[in-house]
């Protein structure tokens, strides 16, 4: 494996170490030993199938064929970091919030999609957008919750629950296949930060209180972008540009 790579992998580890540890924490000082409720919003890195039940986008085969044998929204041949957060903490693997068929909203939602951006001006998906679609999801749960139904999400329940935001990657990555300048680049990370501080902010006025804000990879590393700028990556399998844009969101 090369040494990139390995940064790569370690990084990820230390990322679902830290996220487990807190949702943890977050059980211990509740009190509470029930079943974990999570709250996902970003792009493909964290959507199980967003894409596919809100917009009818078609997600084939070989997507899937390392885990669940099959297509299954996710933009990944298995399993998300997501996936395997829940699957650590014993609970159902969170069910996209537009997906009508066979979902169970008992531990949370995703409300994330591939190719989403941080501003509606970019893409009719959004940031923004997913945070109203919660403040619907909530309103109906406490609504369904209150006349006794089973199997919907109360109070106690959304104040407690982690709200997870991984986004910003497309913003950036893609930048770059439109030809634009680095310095122009750079000049959108405080927007992509600005509008995660907004999402958070409305989140938190709803109840929220704890949060969990993934910082983009080292986009120069992608697959997609080595592919494509082979001459480039060929002595380090990264993109030199993109990791310095990488750092740049480190230090932001």
């Amino acid at each position: 494996m090369m040494p990139k790579m390995k940064w790569v992998y370690f990084t990820l580890m230390v990322a679902f170490v830290v996220m487990k540890w807190h949702l943890g924490m977050v059980m211990a000082i509740s009190g509470c030993q029930r079943t974990p409720i999570m709250f996902s919003f970003g792009d493909s890195n964290s959507d199980t199938g967003g894409l596919v039940s809100g917009l009818g986008y078609q997600i084939n085969p070989p997507y899937g064929r390392s885990f669940f044998g099959r297509s299954t929204g996710r933009l990944s041949d298995g399993r998300l970091i997501l996936d395997f957060l829940c699957q650590s903490l014993n609970a159902r693997l969170l069910s996209p919030y537009m997906d009508s068929l066979e979902s169970n909203f008992q531990n949370g939602g995703e409300f994330c999609s591939g190719r989403i951006n941080y501003t509606p001006s970019i893409s009719a998906i959004c940031l923004k957008c997913s945070s109203h679609a919660i403040s619907h999801f909530k309103r109906r749960s406490l609504e369904l919750a209150a006349t006794g139904a089973k199997g919907f999400i109360n109070e106690e329940g959304f104040r407690n629950a982690l709200y997870m935001i991984d986004i910003g990657q497309n913003d950036l990555a893609d930048s770059f296949s439109k030809n634009l300048s680095y310095a122009r680049v750079v000049r959108r990370i405080p927007l992509v930060v600005a509008e995660i501080k907004k999402a958070m902010k409305a989140l938190y006025d709803q109840g929220g209180r704890n949060f969990w804000v993934q910082n983009t990879g080292p986009l120069g590393c992608l697959p997609q972008k080595t592919l494509v700028s082979p001459t480039q990556s060929r002595r380090s399998r990264c993109i030199r540009m993109h990791l310095k844009l990488q750092l740049c969101c480190t230090e932001v």
